[in-house]
């Protein structure tokens, strides 16, 4: 075969170079385990020799399906929300799907990327970031786009939600700090219509309930989800005489905040002289620095079944109306006293 600079060669000419059929060339390039290493190396060898790549655009127009999944994300600053998206990476690649990334702030610009990934032939769509609007949720739905929210679920939709037990886990958390001994607590939230903000307190307050704990003995703190904001929030409250027995962050990044505030800027001993818990277990959780008590979001299961969901697993169905809690686990480390 003469192989030109100017040729755009097709899967028929890797096939004839190859040796094989047309049809191995596909499923080698979809990642077919059934077929032989060997064969796999034949295909792949004649394809680099032609400079050959498949064309996704026409087999796209043979098959109406784009393998495009779009994930709009929320702060990438949180290396929860990093981890999370590196496994949705992993997964969609090894099920043949390419990645759509939208990185967002706010409600309104989530609103937005969705509008925008509507101009696409996507099928699917994950929202990690905060809460969609209900509209925006349903255009997708009557689009016939699978839609499903991971770790957030939106209040009266019919879209599908993956999300960590964060009452559960709201619960769990503050018992264990009632149980070293905390009767006082500063809890330091994100947003407070986000809901695993929302789930997260109310897990708080029926911890407080349940063991006799007025509400007048929390004094709760914005934080914004951020390093900074809890820092700053932290040290402004307790730089100004306020004293608690414990301080609750609603995920461990403000938690860390939480803490070098408490040390550096106030200088007290924790957990000695007040314990500090988070929640999610991102991975700086486990550094001597922090050595954080927390809650473990069960990440790789949350995110397999966010894609079974969308039709991408085991289930070839997309599901609807479906919202899915999944129970997270106590990760007991030094920041919180043993139990009395």
């Amino acid at each position: 075969m003469e192989i030109g600079v100017m040729m755009r060669f097709t899967s028929n000419d890797v096939a004839r170079l190859a040796g094989v059929s047309q049809s191995t060339v596909s499923r080698a390039f979809k990642g077919d385990t059934s077929m032989s290493p060997k064969t796999r190396d034949k295909v792949m060898a004649a394809a680099q020799k032609l400079s050959y790549v498949p064309n996704s655009f026409a087999r796209n127009l043979t098959t109406q399906k784009s393998d495009i999944v779009a994930i709009v994300i929320g702060d990438l600053k949180n290396s929860f929300y990093t981890e999370s998206l590196a496994l949705f990476s992993r997964e969609l690649r090894g099920r043949g799907k390419h990645l759509l990334l939208f990185s967002v702030d706010a409600v309104t610009e989530t609103d937005s990327a969705v509008r925008e990934i509507l101009e696409y032939q996507v099928d699917g769509i994950i929202l990690t970031a905060a809460d969609a609007s209900m509209t925006t949720a349903e255009i997708c739905i009557n689009r016939r786009i699978p839609v499903a929210t991971f770790n957030r679920y939106v209040p009266g939709t019919r879209v599908n939600s993956i999300c960590c037990d964060n009452v559960g886990g709201g619960e769990t958390i503050t018992d264990r700090l009632i149980e070293a001994g905390a009767r006082s607590f500063v809890v330091v939230y994100g947003e407070k219509e986000a809901t695993t903000n929302r789930d997260r307190l109310t897990g708080f307050e029926r911890a407080l309930k349940r063991a006799g704990i007025p509400k007048k003995n929390t004094r709760l703190l914005r934080g914004d989800y951020s390093y900074d904001g809890a820092f700053n929030a932290v040290a402004k409250c307790f730089a100004a005489g306020h004293r608690a027995d414990a301080v609750l962050c609603l995920n461990d990044v403000m938690a860390m905040g939480a803490i070098d505030a408490l040390r550096y800027e106030i200088g007290l001993d924790i957990p000695g002289e007040v314990m500090v818990a988070g929640f999610d277990d991102i991975p700086e959780a486990a550094r001597p620095a922090y050595s954080l008590t927390t809650i473990r979001q069960p990440i790789e299961t949350m995110v397999n079944d966010t894609l079974d969901l969308l039709g991408l697993g085991e289930r070839k169905t997309p599901s609807t109306e479906v919202v899915r809690t999944i129970p997270g686990t106590l990760i007991e480390r030094s920041t919180v006293r043993p139990r009395r």
